[in-house]
């Protein structure tokens, strides 16, 4: 039977390699956190992409409008969907929470796409169940995104 994880665990061993958070990214990660976030978005419910669109929203109607902040977010919007088709028999939860929990020894400063299907490999092996990946991507979006937000108090301040 496979392990249970602790939905907010920060530490845990697959396949015989143990893995520990970083809620810190390196700017090469953090590039392939752009293209994954982008993919999961698409996935994900109504109720995200209507605080989105609400968001956009917000950002031409202030007093001072922020229209390229709108532009982005819709722009993320309208290229979620293609790109959600694009990743189709991937698991981005996973490959998102790779750029993230380390194994020991491993260098968090580079990306090897390898690597991270390795590391994929590994919690498919141990059967560690899917929902943990999921909630633990989505967890670690909100987190990271608030903490690459100016003005938005930083959720992470320790590199796990």
């Amino acid at each position: 039977m496979a392990e249970q994880l602790a939905p907010d665990a920060r530490e845990f061993t697959a396949n015989g390699n143990t893995y520990r958070l970083n809620e810190l990214l390196t700017l090469r990660r953090h590039q392939e956190f752009q293209k994954l976030q982008v993919y999961l978005m698409a996935g994900t419910d109504y109720r995200l992409w209507h605080a989105q669109i609400g968001k956009a929203y917000m950002c031409l109607n202030q007093r001072e409008s922020k229209i390229v902040d709108a532009g982005i977010i819709l722009d993320n919007l309208l290229t979620a969907i293609p790109q959600q088709l694009d990743g189709a028999g991937r698991n981005l939860h996973a490959e998102l929470c790779a750029l993230f929990f380390n194994r020991d020894g491993e260098d968090a400063s580079q990306y090897n796409e390898e690597l991270m299907h390795a590391k994929v490999a590994d919690w498919e092996a141990a059967g560690i169940p899917a929902p943990f990946f999921a909630r633990r991507a989505y967890d670690l979006v909100l987190s990271y995104l608030a903490a690459c937000t100016p003005g938005t108090p930083a959720t992470n301040t320790a590199a796990g």
